[in-house]
Formats: structure tokens, sequence, C-alpha cells
């Protein structure tokens, strides 16, 4: 082995771009079908704690409503089981956009507002497509998720929706600072599922890294 051959191998420890960092498909596979179906079974469960809230001539219809989108959304991501793979991506953006517009009309039909029991989940779906879909498809569902909150705080203070549901506004706490409280989260979510895939990305490319090394040395 001559010196100029030494030469020729590439040791050094460059960093990979994340862009070209890619985890295996069957991995991804693997994972996007698993959250199709904890959101299958997230969206039955909600449906059915749904049908226990109290019913009342000016809740029934909003109720309906929401079991019957809540029960959609969870045979849509069984369906999405079904799927191949290519497409697995899209149709996880579309249920989670689905989920958030579920929600905050479920929110704003019933009178719930911002302390509606189901808009923190908006930063796990936030952070769950960034993770498999790609940032770009989590930062869209971000901003989607911010701009429901800002119609529920809107509407609450036009009191949109509270004489259909009869419901009685939240005096808890200000609505601003509930509203804060799920930006925040929204925010957090999103700065969980872009350091996931970064950490993917990176872990990705020093395993691709360490593989052209065994190669480049095996070759010698």
């Amino acid at each position: 082995m001559s010196p100029d051959t030494l030469s020729d191998l590439d040791l050094s420890s460059e960093p990979v771009p994340l862009t070209a960092a890619v985890a295996p498909p069957e991995l991804m596979t693997r994972v996007t079908r698993a959250f199709f179906i904890a959101t299958a079974v997230a969206s039955g469960v909600a449906a059915v704690l749904m049908l226990l809230v109290s019913r009342s001539p000016g809740h029934a219809l909003g109720q309906g409503l929401s079991v019957g989108l809540l029960g959609l959304c969870a045979l849509l991501a069984l369906a999405g089981l079904r799927l191949p793979p290519v497409r697995h991506a899209q149709a996880l953006a579309g249920l989670m956009a689905a989920l958030v517009l579920t929600l905050t009309g479920s929110a704003l039909y019933l009178g719930w507002g911002l302390g509606a029991p189901g808009l923190p989940a908006f930063a796990l779906m936030v952070c769950v497509l960034c993770a498999t879909a790609g940032w770009r498809a989590g930062f869209g569902l971000a901003l989607l998720s911010m701009l429901s909150l800002v119609v529920l705080l809107v509407a609450g203070r036009l009191g949109v929706g509270l004489a259909a549901a009869g419901a009685v506004p939240n005096t808890l706490s200000p609505d601003w600072l509930q509203l804060g409280g799920h930006l925040i989260l929204v925010a957090a979510g999103l700065a969980a599922g872009l350091s996931l895939t970064a950490l993917v990305a990176r872990a990705m490319g020093a395993a691709s890294t360490r593989e052209r090394r065994f190669r480049s040395l095996l070759a010698l």
C-alpha cells in the first residue's frame, strides 16, 4: 500500500448536508404506519368521549357532527394503512390537517373555544408530521393550527358558537393567555419535530459516511 494510495483515501469527517441524509424507506414506512394506527385509535376514543358529553338541545347537532367527523378521521387513518408507502407522507399530512379542522370546528360550534380539550394535540400532530413528512409539511400544519387558534379567539370574543351551544364563556383565565399557551405548544411541537428530523438526518449521514469509508478500505 503506497503513500499515494493512502492519500487517495478520504478519511475526513466533513459534515453531510441534512438534505442528503434520508432514512431507509422501510423504517419510515413502519414509523408512518404506527402513526396511522395511533391516529385511528385516538380519533376513535375521542369520538366515544364526545358521545359521553352531556346532551342538550343546543349541543345535539354539534355533538353529532363532531362524532361523525372524528369517526371519519379514524376510518381515513385506517385507510392510509392500505396506501403504497410513496403516498404515506401526503396522506398523513392531509389527515393531520383534517383533524386540526375537525377539532377547531367542534370547539367553535360547541362553544368551548380555546378551552376545548383537543387543542393541545395540535403540537403533537405538528411534531409527528414534521418528523415523518418533512419540515415543509410540519411548518404548514403549524401555520394552520395557529390560524385556527386565532379564529377561536376572535370567535369567542364575538360570541360566535356560544349562543348555539348554550355554553358559558370560560372566566378562569383571559382568552389571550389561553391563546398564548396554545401557540407556545404548537411552536414547541414544531421545534421538537425539526430537532428530531435534524437528529435523524445527522445519524443517517454519519452512517453513510462510515459505510463509504469502509468500502474505500475494502477497495484498497
